[in-house]
């Protein structure tokens, strides 16, 4: 049999089973049951949570946060739905600040203030970090210069009959705008437009370990043909383990960019050759079907745990993080 007779072969096989029947039922109901988040308005959202009662102090920070075009702010007033917009994706990072932040500042407490929670994702916290802190500084300052010149200063007896309103608008027209500086966060093609949300994330999950599921439904079916001198060789082999991959692959992206998810072609490829190299290497080393078989579901099992495609343990167990990269799916989502 020629090789490309094989191929086609290989392609009628497996669009004709069961398998790829239930892959498309599975891909139809994930997306149109699955809603597509809503932020693709280009910006990076980040939660914010406020503790103490200084509303003022809040409403003042909240409106410099407004004032950045790139970065939408969310204000959360729960702990557990703060942390889980941070874990699950949906924020890039989030902040807690204490409102009683000046006093705790001028009463020389100057330590772990501010609480960061990090995405395991994130590669802008460093860019935001700067956004969020001058913005707090451009609150704090007028605060701390009153009270350096009143109580610690040289001038601190001249300043008897000076008010903290006129401190503050001195310190306004000093500064000019009143801004520190800003930064302005250009996202690539790669993020969508709007970063890939943990909507977007799960079900680039949900669609790996099907196309997963195939390319091991593929190397079984070598396990049946290889007895044959003809079907034993490397490129019977790899066509059984690529043939479903790359189709279900191919049926995902497709998906994805008609449910507005968008396309990552080059995490596509990376994810069918990593997947393919993974399982033609466990099939010269585990020469039983039912041995290779056995191993599937606990495969399977370990992508649910170690990537993110329901939760996401790294964020809880940052120092597992090397494990992910042993399973495939992590090069997809």
């Amino acid at each position: 049999m020629r090789k490309d007779r094989f191929l086609l072969f290989m392609i009628k096989s497996y669009i004709k089973s069961p398998l790829f029947l239930f892959v498309m039922i599975v891909f139809i109901l994930t997306v149109a049951l699955v809603k597509p988040a809503s932020a693709t308005d280009g910006k990076v959202y980040v939660s914010v949570m406020f503790t103490g009662d200084n509303d003022e102090f809040k409403k003042n920070i909240l409106n410099t946060f407004k004032e950045n075009s790139s970065i939408g702010f969310i204000e959360y007033t729960d702990t557990d739905a703060f942390k889980d917009s941070v874990t699950s994706r949906r924020s890039e990072c989030g902040y807690i600040i204490p409102s009683d932040l000046n006093e705790k500042l001028l009463s020389g407490n100057k330590e772990a203030m501010i609480i960061n929670y990090v995405s395991p994702s994130s590669v802008l916290t460093p860019v935001i970090n700067e956004t969020v802190y001058a913005a707090i500084f451009k609150e704090l300052a007028p605060n701390a210069l009153y009270d350096y010149l009143v109580k610690y200063s040289s001038i601190k007896d001249d300043m008897a009959d000076v008010s903290y309103e006129d401190t503050y608008n001195l310190y306004k027209n000093f500064l000019g705008s009143g801004d520190t500086f800003s930064v302005k966060i250009l996202l690539d093609e790669e993020t969508g437009g709007g970063g890939r949300s943990a909507e977007s994330i799960n079900v680039r999950g949900i669609f790996s370990l099907l196309s997963l599921c195939g390319a091991f439904a593929g190397a079984l079916k070598f396990y049946g043909l290889k007895d044959n001198s003809f079907f034993n060789s490397i490129f019977c082999r790899l066509s059984c383990i690529l043939t479903p991959l790359f189709i279900n692959v191919f049926i995902s992206d497709i998906f994805s960019v008609i449910s507005g998810r968008g396309l990552y072609p080059m995490r596509s490829t990376v994810f069918i050759l990593t997947t393919a190299v993974m399982i033609y290497v466990l099939s010269l080393i585990i020469k039983s079907r039912t041995l290779f078989s056995a191993f599937i579901p606990v495969y399977l099992i370990l992508c649910l745990i170690f990537t993110p495609v329901f939760i996401d343990v790294i964020s809880f167990l940052p120092s597992l993080r090397f494990i992910t990269y042993l399973f495939t799916p992590v090069y997809y989502i």
